[in-house]
């Protein structure tokens, strides 16, 4: 997408391809895109937060963003940025994409962004959160082999120990 500033035409992201290597189970490519977030994290059911994130890159069916508070992997949390329209899967006509995703891996990123200390791969499933998140939002997910058509992904409930 490109937007007007003054007279010249710019885009308002910068786009890199990137080459996947190992195991990855990607179906669509990953950009690097440089852009501001928002996510909403329920520590539990009664206490909820939401925090700034800077995206790193995208795909059609996840991210990675950096993230200065501490999340955990298997949870859900809601996605919210203004990302080009070929790398959504549904809200065509929002500026601001918005979807709940599956925390995929937490690492600790200070080395090199003292800003922010986590980088965050998340998972995309869809504007709406499964039904047992809506009962324990604690509650602990995986994913199946593959993306669903759209690119999204169907988080499945596991259980996990609690600590």
């Amino acid at each position: 997408m490109r937007l007007m500033n003054g007279r010249q035409p710019v885009d308002w992201f910068a786009v890199s391809d990137m080459t996947m290597t190992g195991e990855s189970r990607r179906l669509s490519g990953r950009i690097r895109l440089t852009t501001a977030a928002t996510v909403e994290y329920y520590e539990r059911a009664d206490v909820k937060w939401t925090a700034a994130a800077k995206l790193v890159d995208i795909s059609k069916s996840g991210a990675s963003i950096r993230l200065n508070r501490a999340v955990e992997a298997g949870r859900l949390i809601l996605f919210k940025s203004r990302i080009p329209f070929r790398y959504r899967a549904y809200d065509f006509k929002s500026s601001e994409f918005s979807t709940w995703a599956l925390i995929r891996y937490v690492r600790s990123d200070s080395q090199e962004d003292p800003e922010t200390t986590y980088r965050i791969g998340l998972a995309f499933i869809g504007s709406e959160a499964p039904e047992s998140f809506h009962a324990d939002p604690q509650t602990h997910y995986a994913l199946p082999e593959k993306p669903e058509r759209n690119g999204l992904w169907r988080a499945v409930e596991q259980s996990a120990p609690r600590a």
